[in-house]
């Protein structure tokens, strides 16, 4: 069940609250770097839909490479349930230009209305 994976042993947590992050070996042997798993199947692949986008696969992946802290994976889980509950469409939100977003960003004059 998945149920046994989703509870932390204490020597996973550190110091301040995160887990820590896997071992490259680690991440190796069990795919989660697909380029360099010698035959490994990718397991963020393997873990979502076939039809999923490659920015869900490597959303996945990093937060399987560096795990978030334990308040961080629980809010996220209450978000995805609500999201997966949710039934009518989300409305469309534009994209920004992302030469537009780094300038706004870098001035510190994120509060211009878009």
């Amino acid at each position: 069940p998945v149920e046994k994976f989703t509870h932390f042993k204490p020597e996973q947590i550190g110091l301040d609250g995160s887990t820590r992050p896997l071992y490259v070996s680690t991440a190796a042997e069990i795919g989660l770097l697909p380029k360099s798993n010698g035959g490994v199947p990718d397991l963020a692949r393997a873990l979502l839909p076939a039809k999923a986008t490659a920015a869900s696969v490597d959303l996945l992946r990093g937060w399987l490479l560096t795990p978030p802290s334990p308040t961080v994976a629980d809010a996220m889980n209450k978000a995805v349930k609500m999201l997966a509950a949710h039934k009518d469409p989300l409305p469309t939100c534009p994209q920004l230009p992302l030469g537009k977003l780094i300038r706004l960003i870098t001035q510190q004059q994120a509060n211009v209305p878009f």
